[in-house]
């Protein structure tokens, strides 16, 4: 759609991927019925699931705003008689929906919905190398099939084992820059043994 590059919208360092979805999810789609609506807000819904938790008001934020100024765009120059522009009810439809979704995904909401009972026993310095080292090893990805940055990853770890990790790179930085080695190493020569302790115990 040409108004795309018409419109400006400072997306605030959103992952290019979350962007796209933006752009795509809040277009005018050419929907008509109501069926068509529901079935966007249930999409909706279930995208917003794989977004980082830290992202997820933004992006539907970014949305409304996308779909509002889109609208002013297309009223203001697609639409020969603005009042009896049959495409305008797309967006006219959609914000308000995106807005009755943006209520129920708020921090104190989000909060209930995405810790878990679940607790690391350990130190949290090692947990924040286990992360590290599953993250470095290039096996985290969104269930997009891309790499979230470590910083949504880590945020996002925490949110399940009930514990702060914002600051992961300070306290990796401090543990391997002022550290010995041997430290560091520690809970992996841990989960090593254990490791080969099963292993002998099967054979």
């Amino acid at each position: 759609m040409g108004y795309r590059n018409k419109i400006k919208i400072d997306y605030e360092g959103l992952p290019r991927w979350v962007v796209r979805e933006i752009e795509r999810r809040f277009d005018n789609g050419g929907m008509g019925s109501n069926k068509d609506f529901l079935k966007w807000q249930s999409d909706l819904v279930s995208f917003i699931k794989t977004v980082p938790t830290e992202n997820k008001v933004l992006f539907i934020e970014k949305g409304i705003e996308f779909a509002k100024k889109a609208l002013t765009y297309h009223i203001e120059f697609d639409c020969n008689h603005p009042n009896d522009c049959s495409d305008n009810e797309s967006w006219e439809r959609r914000i308000p929906l995106a807005e009755e979704l943006l209520e129920t995904i708020q921090p104190s909401k989000i909060e209930n919905t995405t810790t878990s009972n679940i607790k690391f026993a350990g130190s949290k310095i090692d947990l924040i190398r286990i992360l590290n080292a599953l993250y470095e090893l290039k096996r985290i990805e969104n269930l997009n099939g891309q790499v979230p940055t470590k910083k949504e990853f880590m945020t996002a770890a925490g949110y399940f084992f009930n514990i702060n990790l914002s600051d992961y790179d300070t306290s990796l930085s401090q543990a391997i820059k002022e550290g010995d080695l041997e430290p560091n190493l520690e809970i992996f020569e841990k989960m090593k043994t254990n490791i080969q302790n099963i292993w002998h115990e099967k054979h």
